[in-house]
């Protein structure tokens, strides 16, 4: 019996960890897929329908086009409680890893913004927030060049169906997020630049999941909407 079921790790010590879980590369020996697999720190019924409804939700936003990792089977459950679930671990850059040799151009760089915008987006419609987008996060996948936004299992850990509008209102207003008028014009095309256009694109998405209308969540958004997110969203 492997660690975290048919899930064996591939090291002893976590790819990353957080106050409410950890997350872990592992191989599957009946085929050699690799995953990453979230492990909540908490055993209860609660935590383990939140990672099945992220898994669920994920399937679903494959289905429509939304740049997301593969689920792969159903919630598990450690011998102390603690539940898992795994998703692809997707084979690709990185876009932190970018530097001035391997460098984006500015049509690179708003396909990406796009892609992640139109995540999101599908993401919110239905009641799974990420709260963690940043260029690490963002992965352009080897085999397919397809954009894939990562790292959900550690960011949605408040994020269960018909907590929609609870789970939005107690966020509130976020200083993690960039506010629209920061971002710089032209579009910046190096990593660093281009996160705040990714924050810029979070805190849009947000304001669309607490139904704030457009131009009233703060000074300068409509104008940033109009030099940003029209390009971007196509």
């Amino acid at each position: 019996m492997s660690r975290f079921g048919e899930w064996t790790p591939t090291s002893e010590q976590p790819v990353t960890s957080w106050a409410s879980g950890e997350q872990w590369i592992c191989t599957r020996a009946s085929d050699e897929a690799r995953a990453v697999v979230t492990v909540l720190a908490y055993p209860s019924p609660t935590n383990a329908s939140r990672l099945q409804h992220e898994l669920d939700t994920l399937a679903a936003l494959r289905k429509e086009g939304a740049g997301v990792p593969e689920p792969l089977g159903s919630v598990g459950s450690l011998p102390d409680g603690r539940p898992f679930a795994a998703v692809r671990d997707v084979d690709g850059v990185h876009l932190d890893a970018y530097t001035e040799d391997l460098r984006l151009g500015p049509d690179q760089v708003l396909a990406i913004g796009a892609k992640v915008a139109r995540t999101l987006a599908l993401a919110h419609a239905r009641d799974l927030f990420h709260r963690d987008v940043r260029p690490a996060n963002i992965v352009l996948e080897v085999a397919t060049g397809e954009v894939v936004l990562v790292g959900w299992g550690q960011a949605s850990d408040r994020c269960l169906p018909g907590r929609h509008a609870v789970d939005a209102e107690a966020r509130g207003p976020s200083p993690r997020y960039a506010p629209p008028e920061a971002i710089p014009d032209p579009v910046p095309t190096d990593p660093e630049g281009f996160a705040a256009t990714v924050q810029v694109a979070r805190y849009q998405a947000d304001l669309e999941a607490l139904a704030v209308p457009r131009g009233s969540g703060t000074p300068g958004w409509q104008a940033a909407q109009d030099r940003c997110f029209t390009t971007l969203q196509g």
